[in-house]
């Protein structure tokens, strides 16, 4: 059952790097977003059904799974999700298939924080909009 919203977008940020975490999560403002953390599938998914996300900021390659196979579980289930995948290095590939299921947009390591906190903007106003003419 999802919480009741709490005035702020939520982000739910999935990595199985602590440091990485904490790196994107200083570029967000927690006076605007409330910022929510799994370290694994299973507290993924656990954040996922509990609270009303808005956001998605995740790791590639998450432990335990790939967000490549999770994206069309997410995709069936949570489709106003946005989605913002971190990879390591460019793969051409991989990419295409994450496009398919409408990814707001792919970051490669090293984070450019001025550029994450302006696509969080940016994609977050397109889901208010998206969500009035609905």
């Amino acid at each position: 059952m999802q919480q009741k919203e709490s005035g702020k977008k939520t982000i739910l940020l999935a990595s199985g790097k602590v440091s990485e975490m904490d790196s994107i999560e200083s570029w967000l403002s927690p006076s605007e977003y409330r910022i929510i953390r799994a370290q694994n599938f299973l507290s993924l998914i656990n954040s996922i059904f509990h609270y009303r996300v808005h956001l998605l900021i995740a790791d590639v390659n998450l432990p335990d799974i790939s967000m490549v196979a999770f994206l069309p579980f997410l995709r069936e289930r949570f489709q106003d999700i946005k989605v913002i995948i971190t990879m390591k290095r460019f793969h051409p590939d991989l990419e295409r298939i994450l496009r398919k299921y409408k990814i707001l947009y792919v970051m490669y390591s090293p984070i450019n924080g001025s550029l994450l906190a302006s696509i969080v903007e940016k994609g977050l106003e397109k889901y208010e909009r998206g969500l009035i003419s609905a």
